[in-house]
């Protein structure tokens, strides 16, 4: 046993049988993971199938079946409405993952379903501008000559009197860096450029750090996040938050976009700023998407958050009413 557990043939799919799974091996003794990774239970079904009527937010823990409920649930939507369905996850080896099983499940409503990278629907789907073309993958605070202008904003940042106390003197060169790294991130994925007065003051609710800001240590931080983004417009440099940035400012005159449904997974792991994008948009016929018959789906997990990105769904227009369920299991 130890010798075949350790195989790496059988590495990846160690697991644990309860009766769901037990019961789906004995029915189906030919099947193989794809199979067993598009089953769905009863309770399982029931969501895939429901009509909502408006935007639907499913919870649940790791491995509990959430990605295979939104795709049962785009399969349903494309041979329902016959319409274009897009489904958004955050990495390009998600799609592929989500594109084989889709193909494995789908029958000719295959063709109503196209997946994308929640970057690659926003730069590509909601912004056609040509100005967008340039868009890079790469996040800009990783790349050196971005990586360059920071630590200058990190010096004139903790250079200030003001940032002088006994908490920040302690901290190394790299710790100042990740600060500001962090501060800036923050800003960005929360706010567009004409709001980030908003940020310095005390009434903004600055979450997840141990030593609040001051509204003149905000200030300061605002002023240098303000040269930095100088800096990314003069070298026409496009990253994922200038994306968003520039689709909420034109919000009223985005494109209407000819998807019926929008599903997306992973919900957790989106920006503030992104998701309050996606759920501005309008199909064809003017209406928002978000607000309409099986239109907007958010499936995620609560307990997780690679990039911690937490954002109100009320506060971005979503309204999920009682359209909200969890899986435990």
């Amino acid at each position: 046993l130890v010798e075949a557990l350790q195989h790496p043939v059988n590495a990846d799919e160690f697991v644990e049988f309860d009766e769901d799974m037990a019961d789906f091996w004995k029915e189906h003794p030919n099947s193989d993971w794809d199979d067993w990774m598009l089953f769905l239970n009863s309770k399982q079904k029931e969501w895939s199938k429901k009509e909502l009527k408006g935007a639907a937010r499913l919870l649940g823990v790791s491995g509990s079946g959430k990605t295979c409920v939104l795709l049962h649930r785009a399969k349903m939507l494309a041979k329902k409405y016959k319409q274009p369905i897009a489904v958004l996850t955050l990495t390009g080896s998600m799609t592929n993952v989500l594109d084989n099983l889709l193909n494995r499940l789908c029958g000719p409503e295959r063709g109503f379903i196209k997946t994308f990278t929640i970057s690659s629907f926003i730069q590509n789907e909601v912004l056609t501008s040509s100005n967008f073309r340039g868009f890079t993958k790469d996040f800009p605070y990783a790349e050196s000559e971005s990586r360059k202008i920071l630590v200058q904003a990190c010096d004139k940042i903790f250079n200030c009197s003001e940032f002088q106390g006994n908490l920040f003197s302690k901290f190394s060169k790299t710790e100042k860096l990740q600060f500001v790294i962090d501060e800036f991130a923050f800003v960005r994925k929360r706010l567009i450029p004409d709001d980030y007065d908003n940020y310095c003051l005390s009434s903004f609710k600055r979450t997840g750090r141990l030593i609040p800001l001051q509204e003149n240590m905000r200030k300061i931080i605002i002023r240098n996040l303000r040269e930095y983004e100088a800096y990314l417009q003069l070298n026409h440099y496009c990253d994922h938050d200038t994306l968003n940035h520039h689709g909420l400012k034109l919000i009223a005159d985005l494109p209407k976009l000819k998807y019926r449904s929008i599903l997306i997974d992973e919900v957790q792991d989106l920006t503030h700023n992104a998701l309050r994008l996606i759920g501005a948009v309008k199909d064809e016929n003017d209406n928002v998407i978000s607000s309409m018959v099986d239109g907007l789906f958010l499936v995620g997990d609560s307990a997780q958050s690679i990039y911690k990105n937490g954002f109100s769904l009320k506060k971005m227009g979503i309204n999920i009413n009682n359209r909200r369920f969890a899986f435990n299991k």
